[in-house]
């Protein structure tokens, strides 16, 4: 038979059990804290990581921020430095174009001296109208007097030659005048 096992020696490893499942209990208790700790350490560095490069990103955005507004800044001062030059150069134009209107405009009066061909035509139209209209009577008178002599035809002829001369010189002379008023 079987030897009934001694109650000391139950008691015993009930206690030596005890014991190490309280060792092994307090190991894994320790255990879990060292886990707990370095899970805690990880997650630690790693907010700070995070955080370090929120910071950083947005000190980047915010360098960024500043960057674009100093660059449309400059944009800004040389595009009105750019309108101001461009307006100068409009005016220094306008004042050439004004200039060289200027010298036509005189060129223009200068040359209104002469009188045209067409200006011309009219008034010696006219003023051979006028000749015809003034000398009609005298015309009709010389043809009246056909008997009379040559010698005196060809006077009248020449008289009224040399009237119709001078009507003519004084005609483009009043055209002239009348032109450079």
């Amino acid at each position: 038979m079987e030897q009934p096992i001694p109650k000391d020696l139950i008691f015993n490893v009930r206690e030596l059990i005890t014991d190490a499942v309280t060792r092994i209990d307090d190991l894994a208790n320790v255990e879990t804290r060292r886990v707990n700790e370095k899970i805690e350490s990880v997650v630690l560095a790693a907010n700070q990581r995070f955080e370090a490069q929120q910071l950083a990103l947005k000190d980047a955005l915010i360098s960024q921020e500043k960057a674009v507004a100093a660059a449309l800044e400059g944009t800004k001062e040389a595009i009105t430095k750019n309108d101001a030059n461009t307006d100068k150069r409009f005016d220094l134009l306008s004042e050439k174009i004004d200039g060289v209107m200027g010298a036509l405009n005189k060129n223009v009066g200068e040359r209104g001296i002469y009188v045209t061909h067409s200006d011309l035509s009219v008034e010696m139209e006219k003023l051979r109208t006028s000749f015809e209209t003034m000398l009609r009577p005298l015309v009709t008178f010389m043809n009246s007097q056909q008997g009379k002599s040559s010698g005196l035809n060809s006077g009248w002829i020449y008289l009224i030659g040399a009237i119709s001369l001078i009507g003519t010189i004084i005609s483009i002379f009043f055209a002239l005048s009348r032109n450079a008023v």
